[in-house]
């Protein structure tokens, strides 16, 4: 059987944000680099604070935690939203940015 050669199969969410992830490093390293290691820490700050909410909300709404906490759309997002930000922001101006 022939298809058309926009029939794909079908991609999951945790691929295509880790792909995203994988995209966005280069760019990361470059700041760090270019800028200074505080992106670094921005980074770090952001993702485990929109993971740490994502999985706490999931919680209190007693929905499955791992699968949507796994699936990385809260670290993709969590990036984003850090380099948005000067590398010399404020860490709790990270952690609000990461938890809107």
């Amino acid at each position: 059987m022939i298809h058309s050669p926009y029939v794909r199969k079908a991609v999951s969410v945790q691929r295509t944000m880790g792909l995203v992830l994988v995209a966005l490093i280069p760019g990361i390293v470059a700041h760090a680099l270019l800028i200074g290691p505080g992106v670094l820490v921005n980074l770090t700050i952001s993702t485990i604070t929109a993971v740490a909410a994502e999985a706490l909300m999931l919680h209190l709404r007693k929905r499955p935690v791992a699968i949507a906490v796994g699936d990385l759309s809260a670290v993709v997002t969590a990036w984003l939203v850090t380099l948005c930000f000067p590398p010399i922001v404020p860490w709790w101006l990270t952690v609000c940015g990461a938890l809107v």
